[in-house]
This record gives C-alpha cells, sequence and structure tokens, in this order.
C-alpha cells in the first residue's frame, strides 16, 4: 500500500497536508479533504477514486462541502464526537466512522477529546498510523509571527504534541492519556503520518510517542 501525502503550504513554512490512503476493496480514503488549488480534484484522481472522505476532527472541515459536489457518491465520514459541530457548520448526512467500515484497516475514535480526533491505524507489513493534530512532526523551519507562536506553543520544531491540541481538542485529558497509552502499547505503531509535517518512522516509534504522551499529557 503506497500512501500519498499533498501538502498544502504556507510562507511561513507551515503546512497542511491531505494524506490518501488506497483501500484493499477499492477506492480512495482522503483524510482531511484540502483545497490546493485548481489542480486539487486532477491531483487525487490521479491517485484514486475516493470513496470515504474523512474529517479527522471537527476543525479539519473547510474544504469537505467541496469534495462531496465533487464525489457526491464518496461516503463523509467523522468520529460521533465530531459530528455535532460538523453538522452545525452545515455538513448534512455525515456517517459516524463507527458505522463505517474500512477495508485494510481500523478507526480509533480517541477518548477523552471534545474536538472527536480519531486516528487511522492500518496494518500493511508495519503497523502505520495516521493522525491529524494528536502528533506535529514540522520539521523545517517555519518563519515569521507564525513560528514563534508555534515554538511557544510546542508546535515545533519535530515530533510533539502541541498545546492547543492540549487546551482546544482534549475535555479529559487523563482519559485520553490512559487511552493512548493503552493504544500505542498494544498496536506499537512503527510509521506515523500526521496532518502536520512529515512522516516519522522506526522500530522505536511506540516508546517515542509514549515518552512524549508522558511528558506532555
Amino acid at each position: 500500500m503506497t500512501i500519498e501525502v499533498l501538502e498544502k503550504r504556507a510562507g511561513s513554512g507551515w503546512g497542511l497536508n491531505m494524506i490518501l490512503v488506497p483501500l484493499a476493496g477499492g477506492g480512495l480514503l482522503v483524510h482531511s479533504p484540502t483545497w490546493l488549488g485548481d489542480d486539487t480534484f486532477d491531483r487525487v484522481a490521479a491517485i484514486g477514486e475516493p470513496t470515504i472522505l474523512f474529517a479527522p476532527n471537527h476543525f479539519h472541515h473547510l474544504s469537505l462541502a467541496r469534495f462531496r459536489e465533487r464525489w457526491p457518491n464518496a461516503v463523509a465520514v467523522a468520529s460521533d464526537v465530531a459530528l455535532p459541530r460538523l453538522r452545525s457548520k452545515g455538513h448534512d448526512g455525515l456517517a459516524s466512522i463507527g458505522a463505517t467500515k474500512l477495508d485494510g484497516a481500523r478507526w480509533l475514535a480517541c477518548e477523552g477529546t471534545r474536538a472527536g480526533e480519531a486516528l487511522v491505524s492500518i496494518d500493511d507489513g508495519q503497523r502505520t498510523w495516521i493522525a491529524c493534530d494528536a502528533f506535529f512532526n514540522v520539521e523545517r523551519p517555519v518563519t515569521g509571527v507564525m513560528g514563534l507562536a508555534l515554538r511557544a506553543l510546542d508546535t515545533t520544531p519535530g515530533l510533539r504534541i502541541g498545546s492547543t491540541f492540549l487546551w482546544m481538542a482534549l475535555r479529559d485529558r487523563a482519559a485520553y492519556k490512559k487511552w493512548i497509552l493503552a493504544r500505542i502499547a498494544e498496536e506499537r505503531p512503527t510509521k506515523l503520518f500526521v496532518s502536520h509535517g512529515v512522516a516519522v518512522e522506526g522500530a522505536d516509534l511506540p516508546e517515542r510517542l509514549a515518552r512524549l504522551v508522558e511528558e506532555r499529557v
């Protein structure tokens, strides 16, 4: 399975990734549908036919309507926690990830969140996770006011859990910490794709993630 990352990059160096996952049963999972410019749909279609459009939390939804209009037969999904705010933003007809089969992978709906963060877990010879805002891994410099703010919020550089996630995305830190540590120990992911930054991998990734959670959450 080849996971493709298409990035929208700001002049500061900050970026937002749309992650495209070929599904075992055919079709494409679009993780965090993102408008990249006039060639967006052509770039996505060159990789595959979207069958699932996934809003990974209730913040990452701004381009969802455009993708649903372009691919009306695709199922648009989010976690149960994210659904109420997404519906209030005008996204009708969304399905719950709990009721949506994900061929060759599975959903991990994070406990203790208010933003409805959910991860995608894939077993393709190694355990791969896809996260939206739960983890960041921005390696290139981010400049200007944006860079100053992100460093102050412990969002950059490198593998991080940002303060904005702790403050804005979590409802119950203790519940989330217990849940994410259990999932890391159970699944032992060796590759992590993120919505902000570059993928990180290695046999020691479970230990790195667990240590980061212990330190930050």
